[in-house]
């Protein structure tokens, strides 16, 4: 299974995303996400440099990522998105709501 590298520092984590975000890694991830948001972190940005393949799940997580951190004041971003995923993000009207930039 590919790995999360999880990097905090103060309130802010960035989360590198490897080539699959997908099912797979969705449990684990939503759990320690959990965890980060009660203990504090108020901005996630998820680094998807390396990722190639984005599933439903890895969307859903995304989305209820954004939705944990609306009421507590956070902010979720999505950083160096590949074109083709940006692409499907956009048609789904997501890139505004998850903050996704290429």
């Amino acid at each position: 299974m590919d790995s999360v590298d999880i990097k905090q520092e103060d309130d802010i984590t960035r989360i590198l995303m490897p080539e699959n975000f997908t099912a797979a890694l969705i449990p684990p991830l939503q759990a320690k996400l959990k965890q980060l948001i009660g203990a504090g972190s108020r901005t996630i940005i998820f680094d998807l440099q390396a990722t190639r393949m984005l599933d439903s799940s890895g969307i859903g997580l995304l989305t209820a990522t954004a939705n944990s951190l609306a009421p507590v004041g956070g902010r979720m971003e999505v950083v160096a998105v590949a074109p083709d995923i940006f692409r499907l993000l956009n048609m789904m009207r997501l890139v505004e709501r998850l903050n996704v930039s290429e």
